[in-house]
């Protein structure tokens, strides 16, 4: 989830009273830095408590003396097999976390490795320094890691069944209902009712 094919994402802009055209500027700009760049064009005060850094000197040729050299990224787990995990990416690295299984840390060298192939965890010295800055990353957005998911129950053992047939009619016009044949083993454990699987 936090590989760089989708952690680098093209971003075009367009005005021509400001922007040269056809420039590329390849600096770490993130999506939080929209709304500050809007302002400043607009000439509104940016807010303080706004994260984000205002790109407009950037796209006009002018590279600020500060501009970030890493960022923090997170995917939260919401569906699927992707865990969440967290991450510092810099100008040639990146870590990767993933909450609660250290040993499912991923540690690249970006300039030499742009696929992302090899993982430099082992590398005590490189993760070190950036586990290093990572942690001032964390501080600086005020994360808090997510707890890790507990390992699935194993199920209790299910009594026996029997089923003879069970299907489902979800794309079927006019058809959305549940279809289940019963065992007599199954309908004498529910009351005899024949109730569908």
């Amino acid at each position: 989830a936090l590989y760089d094919e989708s952690l680098r994402i093209p971003f075009l802009a367009r005005y021509p009273r400001m922007f040269g055209k056809g420039k590329t500027v390849d600096e770490m700009v993130l999506n939080v830095d929209l709304a500050p760049t809007l302002l400043d064009l607009a000439g509104v005060p940016v807010p303080k408590e706004m994260q984000g850094a205002s790109w407009k000197g950037l796209a006009a040729g002018r590279k600020p003396a500060k501009w970030r050299e890493a960022f923090f990224a997170e995917y939260y787990k919401e569906l699927g097999n992707v865990p969440t995990c967290y991450a510092i990416r810099t100008t040639t690295h990146k870590l990767v976390k993933y909450p609660g299984r250290p040993e499912w840390t991923e540690v690249f060298d970006l300039a030499a490795d742009p696929y992302e192939i090899k993982n430099l965890a082992s590398d005590a010295k490189l993760t070190a320094k950036l586990e290093g800055e990572l942690a001032a990353l964390v501080k600086e957005v005020g994360y808090t890691e997510p707890k890790a998911a507990a390992p699935p129950k194993k199920p209790a053992a299910a009594p026996a069944r029997s089923v003879v047939d069970t299907h489902v009619h979800l794309n079927e016009p006019g058809r959305t209902e549940w279809e289940g044949v019963w065992t007599g083993t199954q309908a004498a454990a529910a009351g005899g009712a024949g109730a569908l699987v």
